[in-house]
């Protein structure tokens, strides 16, 4: 039972504990998410696309250090919580916080030079749906690391 609990929260944090599920999170994923983010080689203007952004730390390494990005996440609480972590970078403009789905990405064609989603890919609802709107989405030439 409190497997498919967890399970439920490392897939959509919600409720009193969703902050420390984020906290959680961020701690065990650490050091995956910064060898992501190097992985990808982000440039400065590049347009990036994070899918299941836990309390938002990855986008805020990323962004203070490469001014981009755009994120999603299903979770409304944890969107609060990276709301938080980013404040100054969505006043700036530089980081855009959307609730939603890989499914249903709200984004136009051609959009994104890079798409990541670290320990998120068992939760998409169909992985060949979501690979085909991250296709819709990515620039060519663009890369995906999932």
């Amino acid at each position: 039972m409190i497997q498919k609990w967890l399970g439920n929260q490392l897939k959509q944090p919600k409720g009193p504990l969703s902050k420390w599920i984020g906290l959680y999170m961020q701690r065990g994923n650490n050091s995956i998410n910064c060898w992501t983010a190097d992985l990808i080689e982000i440039k400065e203007n590049d347009v990036l696309l994070e899918v299941g952004i836990g309390n938002g730390s990855t986008i805020n390494h990323i962004v203070n250090n490469t001014k981009v990005g755009k994120v999603i996440d299903l979770s409304k609480e944890m969107i609060k919580e990276a709301e938080k972590l980013n404040k100054k970078q969505i006043e700036d403009g530089i980081v855009e916080l959307h609730k939603g789905n890989i499914i249903s990405l709200p984004y136009t064609d051609s959009i994104f030079d890079k798409v990541f989603s670290i320990h998120t890919f068992y939760f998409w609802p169909d992985i060949n749906q979501g690979c085909s709107v991250v296709h819709r989405v990515l620039k060519p030439g663009g890369k995906l690391l999932a």
